[in-house]
């Protein structure tokens, strides 16, 4: 078994889980507040679209999440290697635009980068 997918598919369903709880209690709440234009929808929808996309958010990170666990219990081929460096890739890219358009400030850049450096090492 690679421990290194194996962790790293870990971490990005806890990740998720913690994305979705904190966005829920602390994020999104903030955001319903009734300051938009009209015209842009009527608040029930938009409200149901943010919310949408923020778990969309956390369920693709439970997705890449569960393809790393099942990645660290498969054999090594070809096809093993390439998926494994798409998706570290994904999760770099993830960890350097989190960083970027948050300033440094949300910390999912961090696990990001070690979900992200975790699935490297664990492609050899």
């Amino acid at each position: 078994m690679n421990t290194y997918l194996l962790f790293a598919g870990i971490l990005s369903v806890l990740l998720a889980i913690i994305h979705s709880l904190m966005g829920e209690k602390y994020f999104l709440p903030r955001l319903y507040k009734p300051v938009l234009p009209f015209h842009l929808g009527t608040e029930i929808f938009i409200n149901r679209t943010l919310r949408t996309a923020w778990h969309f958010v956390s369920l693709s990170w439970i997705g890449g999440g569960v393809a790393l666990i099942y990645l660290a219990m498969s054999p090594h081929t070809e096809l093993f290697t390439g998926f494994v460096w798409i998706v570290g890739g994904w999760y770099l890219a993830s960890a350097v635009l989190s960083m970027i358009l948050s300033h440094g400030r949300h910390f999912s850049w961090v696990v990001l980068l070690i979900i992200s450096l975790l699935t490297f090492l664990g492609s050899g």
